[in-house]
């Protein structure tokens, strides 16, 4: 078709099975079928008009159902995130009521804790105070009772004013002459002994002395050890004699004599 002048009824081209006519003036053309037949190009342009329009219309009512369909998904998401928000928001507040309320309950199991625990230390402290005050009391009490029997027993002591013979007993722990106004004679202690045990004498003049003093020498009585036995005593003044049982010997041994 380039550089070809176009004359009135010359064939220009037979596309898809039509051929293209020029009428004298060159300004309109038909469309003619192989087969004979054909559509002027006015015909062919309202075709095509009214097809476009018909696909228009066509796409337009496909568009707006599209846009329908996309506002009701709005809708539809809008109303989704609505309700997500005001699920989220209660969910959100319950959990912030449930904090509250828990960490109230907290604060006050905690207090009663606290409550608890210093009232059982103090109810601990008290019952140890008075435990240790009844303790205290009950140990004072025995060691008192204690000493006082063990006092007793130590410390047995007969004490006469005078005589001319004496004959202690065995428990004794002292025996005493508080004014001697004679001569005196002193026995072993009567009873059974136990090895170690002491007594001592204590022999005070009454003023008129001296008086002769023996002690007995004879089995089971005294012997000297590293000392003098005595034999008399100075007017007023006091004469200790200290004797230990000799459980091997069964004898006393006098082992310590002190004049004043």
């Amino acid at each position: 078709m380039v550089g070809t002048v176009l004359q009135e009824g010359d064939i220009v081209g037979t596309p898809s099975g039509y051929v293209l006519t020029a009428n004298g003036l060159g300004l309109a053309a038909t469309f003619q079928a192989a087969g004979g037949g054909g559509q002027t190009s006015a015909q062919v342009s309202t075709a095509i008009s009214t097809q476009a329009v018909s696909d228009s219309t066509s796409i337009s009512t496909a568009l707006s159902s599209a846009l329908s369909s996309t506002t009701s998904l709005s809708t539809a998401v809008s109303t989704v995130d609505s309700t997500t928000n005001s699920t989220l928001t209660l969910v959100s507040t319950q959990f912030a009521n449930f904090d509250t309320n828990a960490s109230t309950s907290l604060s006050q199991i905690s207090s009663s804790l606290s409550g608890e625990i210093s009232n059982r230390a103090s109810a601990i402290t008290s019952y140890s105070t008075a435990g240790s005050t009844s303790i205290s009391t009950a140990v004072s009490s025995c060691l008192s009772t204690a000493e006082s029997y063990a006092l007793s027993a130590v410390l047995t002591t007969a004490s006469i004013t005078t005589s001319n013979s004496i004959t202690g007993t065995v428990g004794q722990t002292q025996y005493e002459l508080t004014s001697l106004s004679t001569a005196v004679s002193i026995a072993a202690p009567t009873g059974s002994p136990v090895d170690g045990q002491q007594i001592i004498y204590r022999i005070k003049d009454g003023g008129a002395g001296p008086f002769a003093i023996t002690m007995l020498t004879t089995a089971g009585n005294f012997r000297a050890v590293g000392v003098t036995l005595p034999t008399t005593t100075v007017a007023s003044k006091v004469l200790y004699i200290g004797c230990i049982y000799n459980g091997q010997d069964s004898l006393w041994d006098v082992v310590a004599v002190a004049e004043q």
